[in-house]
């Protein structure tokens, strides 16, 4: 495999989170995503991208805060001072208790702490470090 260039426009990259087959980048407060969206962990409607790798870039989300953003297996996390904002696959759990199995917008994670650090995304797993 050789290694190829991903033109981000003329963005000014400050974070990038690698999922399995997603990826989420920071710029100036606004997160974008791009690639394979089949549990809707780019944060796009299904109707949006169907499920075979998208090479646009996406805007999912923007604050004026520094947001923290990550990225596991199928699913998407993106921390804004004291709030989680997810989206993606969610029928393990990995984003809280919901009632869908698969989350294709951002919402608001409901949490017993809303400080929040830092955050590590797994395969099915979602683990938050408080303040």
């Amino acid at each position: 495999m050789v290694p190829k260039k991903i033109p981000l426009l003329s963005l000014d990259v400050q974070r990038i989170a690698v999922g399995d087959k997603h990826n989420l980048v920071l710029s100036h407060g606004t997160v974008y995503s791009f690639g394979y969206n089949k549990y809707g962990q780019c944060g796009l409607t299904l109707k949006m991208t169907p499920d075979f790798i998208n090479k646009t870039l996406h805007k999912v989300y923007t604050s004026k805060s520094d947001l923290g953003i990550y990225a596991g297996n199928s699913h998407s996390l993106i921390i804004d001072q004291e709030k989680a904002i997810g989206f993606g696959k969610s029928g393990e759990g990995q984003l809280g208790k919901v009632s869908q199995k698969y989350r294709w917008e951002p919402f608001r994670l409901e949490m017993p702490s809303s400080s929040f650090s830092s955050a590590f995304l797994g395969y099915n797993s979602t683990f938050l470090v408080t303040k």
